[in-house]
């Protein structure tokens, strides 16, 4: 299976150090030159540490950088103009759809556009409770994911958070 990343669930999984739970069930993972640019090129020139892992995923071949020919380029700008998203999220989302591959991203506006597209999205939170449904992760593993995501910034609203505490209690 494959699967594009957006911006904020790469660097909120490496900013916790758990990218490898991209690997239980991805093989392949992809991020457009806009993602790399806004995690990698921009985190390191601010000293990131979290930009420093997504690079090591990148040289180890873990993550693979996808360039966008002329034609999904033409549609990127057209997302960005009649949705009003970010460059990394339009790429994100045109790639995952020529990709035929899973996409994780999360922004509310961006996730509409996508399902507009025919995708199903997922946010980071969606993606470590699919880990539990697979019994990949327990539910102590999840919570302590999801937690560690919040302290390191993750924006999430109070509603969500309390609903998937109360999926995840134990």
């Amino acid at each position: 299976m494959k699967a594009v990343l957006d911006s904020t669930p790469l660097i909120y999984l490496a900013k916790i150090r758990e990218l490898n739970i991209l690997k239980e069930i991805y093989e392949e993972l992809y991020i457009p030159k806009a993602v790399h640019n806004e995690t990698v090129t921009q985190g390191l020139k601010k000293g990131f540490i979290d930009a420093e892992n997504i690079q090591k995923w990148i040289d180890e071949k873990k993550i693979k950088i996808k360039n966008l020919n002329e034609n999904q380029k033409k549609e990127t700008e057209r997302l960005i103009k009649i949705a009003n998203i970010e460059k990394g999220e339009a790429e994100a989302i045109i790639l995952a759809q020529h990709l035929k591959a899973d996409l994780i991203i999360d922004d509310a506006v961006a996730q509409g556009v996508a399902r507009s597209l025919g995708l199903e999205p997922l946010w980071t939170t969606s993606y470590i409770l699919k880990l539990t449904h697979l019994k990949i992760l327990d539910k102590t593993e999840a919570l302590e994911a999801i937690k560690k995501m919040v302290k390191a910034g993750y924006r999430i609203s109070e509603e969500v958070l309390l609903e998937l505490f109360e999926i995840l209690r134990i």
